[in-house]
């Protein structure tokens, strides 16, 4: 299925830009997906004080399990943390119906298989 995503922001004291990360955990601590954003202002236009930033993700194929939406916003050149939430936000993948039960790995590829 789809994922939307969406993260509200305030920002108190004025800044030019800054930097986003966002990525997907698993259980073990594991990255199964990472993006980065080195410039919400070259990416989105000029920040304002406050503000929703949407993420949609048409198809999350990972298997079923518990993971963790960790993200970050930093200063464009990354010298220290403006904000960080580090397995505050965690989500769960239900089995999905019709899949074989023996699969490990972070990725469900939905292999079909037959005999020829």
């Amino acid at each position: 299925d789809s994922l939307t995503l969406l993260f509200e922001y305030s920002i108190l004291n004025k800044i030019r830009d800054m930097s986003f990360t966002m990525a997907i955990h698993n259980e073990l601590c594991e990255k199964c997906f990472e993006v980065f954003l080195p410039s919400i202002e070259a990416t989105f236009g000029p920040i304002k004080e406050r503000g929703v930033f949407k993420c949609e993700i048409p198809e999350l194929p990972i298997l079923p399990g518990r993971y963790d939406l960790n993200l970050g916003l930093y200063p464009p050149n990354n010298e220290y943390i403006y904000d960080y939430h580090w397995q505050m936000h965690d989500f769960f993948i239900d089995g999905m119906e019709g899949s074989i039960l023996n699969t490990s790995g972070i990725v469900s590829l939905q292999p079909k298989w037959s005999l020829v």
